[in-house]
């Protein structure tokens, strides 16, 4: 591999497997001749839908979510499932019902106890990778798995031509999280969208190596204090619930604060198989020109 470290494809009698580490272990995964997906997550349905392998998605959680046409559509005809109950966990009858060859589940989350006679549970660790670059190689995943691993290795090459290191005479400095009306919670340092602003240039304010974790109010105003801009990474209903806060911090701080909106702008999809556009959103956020893909200026 290229980039990612939490996955290796190898030969074992003559047949090429797949090989994910996973909690210091290295599970290895044959590949079916013909594969149905369940997703767990949304957030991968990116990688299918450059591969137009999207008619493989047998059933996924947070349907309303997915900004995919393609899934839309074979939500509507039934050709891929809502595996979602009413109160916001795994539907049995449904998840069973329509069983997939591949159940792809995040270790961020436990996988299922249960699953149906034939399918096999495969952990994604993509998000576990040092860059959005190693996150990105995950697409060879997927086109191994679905039998589109040249296209696969394609994509990669093209979209891995956007990779760049950018560098301001004076590095401006930027604080990126997200806020929940209650808290602020500094992304993690390991996170794409810190290694991207990084890659452009900013000085990115914070250092926690163990995911998102609350900054205290004292700590927020002292990063604050630091602070050029502010990013946050919210939905459209916190950026309204957060208005009047963000503008005391511009009164107070000076700051300026943009936005990703993670419910409208698809960002989970799209910028895993797209981080080259979020990183000319930082750079040219850095430069002060217009913005053009997930970052915008919160009103």
């Amino acid at each position: 591999m290229e980039e990612a470290e939490l996955f290796f494809l190898k030969k074992v009698n003559q047949d090429t497997v797949l090989c994910i580490v996973h909690s210091q272990d290295t599970l290895t995964f044959s590949k079916k001749q013909k594969a149905a997906f369940h997703f767990l997550s949304t957030t991968w349905v990116g990688y299918l839908d450059v591969l137009h392998a999207t008619t493989t998605l047998k059933g996924l959680v947070y349907p309303e979510t997915i900004t995919s046409g393609n899934i839309q559509a074979q939500l509507k005809n039934e050709t891929t499932f809502n595996l979602q109950s009413t109160n916001n966990t795994l539907d049995p009858e449904q998840f069973f019902l329509h069983p997939a060859d591949y159940i792809c589940y995040s270790p961020f989350d436990p996988a299922p106890e249960k699953i149906p006679q034939n399918s096999i549970a495969i952990p994604i660790c993509d998000y576990l990778e040092k860059n959005a670059w190693a996150r990105l190689e995950w697409v060879k995943v997927f086109g191994f798995l679905t039998n589109r691993y040249p296209q696969a290795c394609a994509y990669f090459d093209t979209v891995r031509k956007g990779k760049q290191n950018y560098q301001f005479k004076n590095p401006p400095s930027i604080l990126i999280g997200s806020h929940d009306g209650q808290n602020f919670y500094w992304s993690a340092k390991n996170s794409a969208v810190n290694q991207l602003a990084s890659d452009a240039g900013f000085r990115v304010l914070g250092t926690n190596d163990k995911g998102n974790a609350v900054l205290e109010k004292e700590e927020l105003h002292v990063q604050l204090k630091q602070s050029r801009f502010v990013l946050l990474l919210i939905t459209q209903s916190q950026q309204k619930a957060m208005q009047a806060m963000v503008d005391q911090w511009r009164k107070q701080y000076g700051v300026e604060v943009y936005t990703i909106l993670v419910d409208a702008t698809a960002y989970f999809e799209i910028s895993i198989i797209h981080p080259e556009w979020l990183l000319q959103d930082f750079i040219d956020l850095g430069q002060q020109k217009k913005l053009g893909h997930f970052i915008q200026a919160m009103p």
